[in-house]
């Protein structure tokens, strides 16, 4: 069942991609974080674990189409921003990890981190948006599985999907509505 799924993730991702309000470069990056955001979800789904040799080069090769399209279009404001976000982003889940004692992984942060270099062209409040739409959803989602008796307080879910989820909510709300 998850493969067909994942074939729809893949094809509504670039659906939403297609749909972002910025240049072809900025589409690109946003395609890539939220398509590696897939299969972090998946992975993460499976083994509570997202690799960081799917985080790293997918945040450098971020960077770095971020520098091309500064360098192209001059718009070296968008860069600082992109960057800028994305470290406050991870800091924010590193800080969240610290205070749950480790109920939220640091593989989370490096997503988040590499979701919002993807996302933060945008702008600012995009990025806030897919946070808490994520938090919203995961919310959602582990009230359901304690009233439906299928988890406990206690239990473990993994946030990937969830991060996920929120900043193609929110990639796809803002190439809608933009």
């Amino acid at each position: 069942m998850s493969y067909p799924l994942t074939e729809v993730g893949g094809a509504l991702i670039g659906a939403v991609a297609a749909l972002c309000p910025v240049d072809d470069i900025g589409k690109v990056g946003c395609g890539l974080a939220l398509l590696v955001g897939l299969t972090a979800a998946l992975i993460d789904r499976s083994t509570y674990r997202i690799p960081n040799r799917l985080t790293y080069p997918t945040a450098v090769i971020l960077v770095l189409l971020g520098l091309l399209n500064a360098s192209l279009t001059g718009r070296w404001d968008v860069l600082a921003l992109t960057l800028g976000l994305s470290l406050a982003v991870f800091v924010f889940f590193v800080g969240l990890r610290i205070v749950s004692r480790g109920g939220m992984g640091l593989g989370d942060a490096k997503l988040a981190a590499v979701l919002t270099l993807g996302l933060a062209p945008l702008g600012a409040w995009s990025v806030t948006l897919a946070i808490l739409a994520s938090f919203a959803v995961g919310s959602v989602v582990g009230v359901s599985l304690i009233i439906a008796k299928r988890s406990s307080l206690r239990s473990q879910l993994p946030f990937g999907p969830f991060l996920t989820i929120g900043f193609v909510m929110t990639a796809l709300g803002v190439g809608i509505y933009h």
